[in-house]
């Protein structure tokens, strides 16, 4: 089952990754709780298998620093920064 995400998740970072060729990918929520050697690690090799161009081979995916709070952290400063 964990391969099946990791491979649905590639897929999804796949196709960011050719529409907007950003520099790093940060996986917050619950995701961002797993070790890396169970997550992060099969990950990017799964993105690289997939064979997008080079905006694959320099990607970084890391773990939110915030971890589970990431996404609400995020929400908060937006909410301040359109007030």
């Amino acid at each position: 089952m964990l391969q099946e995400v990791i491979e649905d998740l590639a897929q999804g970072i796949g196709a960011a990754v050719s529409l907007l060729n950003p520099a790093v990918v940060i996986l917050g929520g619950g995701l961002s709780e797993s070790p890396a050697r169970l997550l992060l690690e099969p990950l990017r090799r799964a993105i690289r298998a997939i064979g997008l161009a080079e905006a694959a081979r320099n990607l970084r995916v890391e773990s939110a620093k915030l971890r589970y709070d990431a996404g609400v952290m995020g929400a908060i400063a937006l909410a301040i920064s359109t007030a």
